[in-house]
């Protein structure tokens, strides 16, 4: 048998009666010894305003218990706080106490998906009225009443109608179980209740309506709606009203709140402040939890994540340990991560150095973290973070000629971390804060351009280079670089020629990956140079991919002495290689070193 279903005495029987679940507008014969008896649960009680007002609570705080999680937890800490020294909660001081309704439970119960997640208890009840289709009848009863206004919601109403109304749980408190969602049996006091006199009283328990016994204590925990006979509405004890105005703006650094408080809010007048604040926050569906205490009437929430709703109340705390209603609750998404830096530049302007330099936008707060990579490895390794109000520049002087370096920056802050920014450098062997001359040091010959019997070659050497515009034009129009005959046996096929080129400067900008055109011939006739179209080569780097691809630039016309010079072909020098580097050809099996 269901321990909630158990026998009671009938007015003046002697035996037990067993009791079957009845509605209350249909009676139910149940079995008295040999005696068939019928009994009505709902005709226990007086069909009086108040009696109704008070079903119609306990119904609806029946529908929200078997519900709700968060109204469980609330309901049982208020009671086994005890501030009349018994399991009482009165309404007053849990009516605007914030509740989380999860997903599971909205999809349970057709009357909590139109819930919010900033819902109070007040919200939950008075969704409970409306779902039940009672809210009109109690309102209607309850505005006769000249200090009740229409207008208000039914909690209010019943709130001003009746300030010692509570929910109590006078047996059993250690059975309540907050965390099951197995419906109490919950019941009322008419007001017609006579002490040990008054046998029986109704009470629900989910959809099912029944009796029970109002004498004999039972052994399972009740909630009992009745009005509180320690006029704790009146008492000195009662919880001051709430903080007030409470308010949150997302920022670069958080999630900032700010609250008011106003001395003699509390009923009766206090005036003194507070030693304390709570700030308590709920994530999308989670519970509230409290997370800071504050001495001030401000607080940022540094844990937050970006698109993500947070929740947000303040309760105030008293030197005496009393802790006020909660505030008005409010919610805040996070903020959109940061944006990345708008500008930044990797330069190398001396020897073994490289210069950092960056802006960001106006308003961000936080700090950029700059990191690097020596490509072809696959890890970072941070060089610097710097706060958004400090300098936007930094010199590595960790690095070294040959090292290819790929510099990553971002910006952080609570809100999370930007998309990054790149820029790389191949460091140089030269010193970009000075003019590196760059000679013609040796060219290596085969001899297979020109025959035994015209003797040693003679080359002529174009330079070319391509501008911003990616417009070739000559440097040296015609390097003139002679084989002579040096040996017993014929020419030397390697000879030392140390013809200077140009005084290279890599320009305030540290052009780095500046490439020049090295276009070489075979001449055999001297005199005016043939007309041809050719296109030199440059570098551009591409900073994510680290690497420095090459594209041709424009065409340049170039002269050449007759049809009878052969083309040795072009190579290429960069700004980045050793000033000792060495270019090959492909024809003639050429190459030329150079040196500073």
């Amino acid at each position: 048998m269901n321990k909630f279903l158990k026998p009671f005495f009938l007015i003046n029987a002697v035996a037990f009666l067993m009791i079957t679940f009845i509605s209350c507008n249909k009676d139910e014969n149940v079995v008295l010894d040999d005696t068939i008896v019928t009994v009505n649960p709902d005709d226990l009680f007086a069909k009086s305003e108040f009696n109704l007002n008070m079903r119609d609570f306990a119904l609806a705080v029946n529908e929200v218990y078997a519900q709700n999680q968060s109204f469980r937890k609330i309901i049982k800490e208020e009671a086994l706080a005890m501030v009349d020294d018994a399991f009482d909660v009165l309404l007053t001081r849990v009516v605007n106490k914030p509740v989380t309704v999860s997903e599971i439970e909205k999809a349970k119960s057709p009357y909590l998906k139109s819930v919010a997640h900033t819902a109070t208890v007040k919200d939950l009840l008075e969704n409970a009225f409306q779902s039940s289709d009672k809210a009109i009848a109690i309102k209607s009863r309850l505005s006769k009443a000249k200090s009740v206004n229409i207008n208000a919601s039914v909690i209010d109403s019943l709130n001003k109608q009746y300030p010692d109304l509570q929910i109590s749980i006078p047996v059993n408190i250690d059975k309540v179980d907050e965390n099951s969602d197995e419906p109490l049996v919950v019941t009322f006091v008419p007001e017609e209740f006579i002490d040990n006199k008054t046998q029986y009283l109704t009470a629900y328990k989910g959809d099912q309506v029944f009796a029970i016994d109002a004498i004999n204590p039972p052994d399972y925990a009740v909630l009992v709606i009745n009005m509180n006979e320690r006029n704790l509405a009146n008492a000195v004890e009662i919880v001051p009203i709430a903080p007030s105005n409470l308010t949150g703006t997302c920022t670069n650094g958080g999630i900032s709140l700010q609250w008011t408080w106003t001395n003699g809010t509390s009923r009766p007048s206090r005036e003194v402040s507070p030693v304390s604040y709570k700030v308590w926050k709920a994530i999308e569906n989670s519970a509230y939890v409290a997370i800071a205490a504050r001495t001030v009437l401000h607080y940022v929430d540094v844990n937050i994540e970006t698109g993500v709703n947070n929740f947000y109340y303040v309760t105030a705390v008293f030197a005496d340990g009393q802790e006020s209603e909660s505030s008005n609750i409010i919610r805040v998404t996070g903020c959109d991560r940061p944006n990345p830096p708008k500008t930044f530049n990797a330069v190398q302007r001396s020897l073994n150095s490289v210069e950092l330099d960056w802006t960001l936008e106006n308003n961000f707060s936080g700090t950029s973290e700059l990191n690097k990579q020596l490509i072809g490895s696959r890890e970072y390794s941070l060089v610097g973070s710097f706060p958004s109000t400090g300098d936007k520049s930094y010199f590595d002087n960790t690095v070294s000629g040959g090292q290819k370096l790929r510099y990553k920056l971002e910006n952080r802050n609570v809100n999370g971390t930007s998309n990054a920014l790149y820029d790389m450098v191949y460091v140089t062997y030269r010193d970009p804060s000075k003019v590196s001359n760059v000679y013609i040091h040796k060219i290596h010959s085969n001899g297979d351009s020109e025959s035994w019997p015209n003797g040693p070659p003679e080359y002529r050497i174009k330079v070319l280079n391509v501008n911003s515009a990616k417009q070739t034009f000559e440097l040296q129009p015609n390097i003139i670089c002679d084989f002579s005959g040096t040996t017993l046996f014929g020419w030397d096929r390697t000879q030392t020629f140390n013809k200077f080129v140009i005084p290279w400067d890599s320009g305030e900008n540290g052009f780095w990956y500046d490439m020049l055109t090295f276009y070489v011939m075979e001449q055999d006739v001297d005199g005016d140079w043939l007309e041809t179209e050719f296109t030199a080569k440059y570098n551009y780097k591409d900073s994510i991919a680290g690497t420095v691809p090459s594209e041709y630039g424009g065409s340049v016309k170039l002269k050449f002495a007759d049809t009878s010079d052969e083309v040795i072909g072009n190579a290429y020098l960069s700004y980045y290689q050793e000033p000792t580097a060495t270019i090959h050809y492909p024809n003639d099996d050429c190459w030329i070193s150079f040196k500073e």
